[in-house]
């Protein structure tokens, strides 16, 4: 099972489980049309354009779009929980082909190990004793620009009741920079550093992203 708080991002993976090929299509449509000539004028608003309309209907193809020709492709929302990443000028978006593939391998696994999603905060996952969870919350240093705030100190009670076992992705290393977090030593046996290349969050806010990132990872 995969959950998360963030309903744009499980809409859009049960429509590649279920429906691959509507999802491909729709993408290639919207693709072919964003890069029609090189105007990039016309393409920035073509894409406000896409934008706008997801903001209001909330159609998992429109996100699917949007997510591959934004800044990073990170999905970036403002107070009103409306997607205000901006248009990637230097991308055009992973070619049809190539994304088709990858929509279609995808939904293979997931129907394979019929893997569930679900729209709903870790506090409502009850994992067994011979569960294993991977853990991805917003990291600290990101001061919640993606989506929602995280009580860090609920999120390590949670972690404490835990009866499986589980790894646990946080801040780490950028550059010359130690974001490095103070877990409670009491939620983890082990931590160690995994190299995860340059920061896309600096990217995102604007800044330099020749910064060599390691990741966090915590093992219980």
């Amino acid at each position: 099972m995969c959950s998360d708080i963030n309903n744009d991002l499980i809409t859009l993976w049960n429509e590649i489980k279920y429906n691959p090929i509507k999802v491909s299509k729709y993408y290639a449509k919207l693709w072919n049309e964003l890069n029609v000539d090189d105007d990039k004028e016309r393409k920035k608003k073509y894409f406000y354009m896409v934008r706008e309309r997801f903001n209001r209907e909330k159609s998992p193809l429109d996100f699917m779009f949007i997510m591959r020709t934004t800044t990073n492709g990170m999905p970036r929302y403002n107070k009103n929980g409306e997607f205000n990443n901006s248009f990637h000028v230097t991308r055009n978006g992973i070619i049809p082909e190539t994304l088709s593939n990858i929509i279609l391998e995808w939904s293979k696994l997931l129907n394979k190990y019929n893997v569930e999603f679900k729209c709903c905060s870790y506090e409502n996952i009850k994992p067994n004793i011979n569960d294993f969870c991977y853990l991805d919350p917003p990291y600290a240093n990101t001061k919640g620009m993606y989506y929602g705030a995280l009580n860090y100190n609920d999120l390590w009670n949670w972690l404490r009741e835990m009866s499986c076992k589980y790894l646990l992705s946080f801040d780490g290393v950028s550059g010359n920079i130690d974001n490095t977090y103070r877990v409670p030593k009491d939620t983890y046996s082990k931590h160690e550093y995994l190299l995860s290349g340059n920061s896309s969050f600096k990217r995102t806010i604007g800044k330099s992203n020749d910064s060599v990132v390691y990741e966090s990872l915590y093992i219980a």
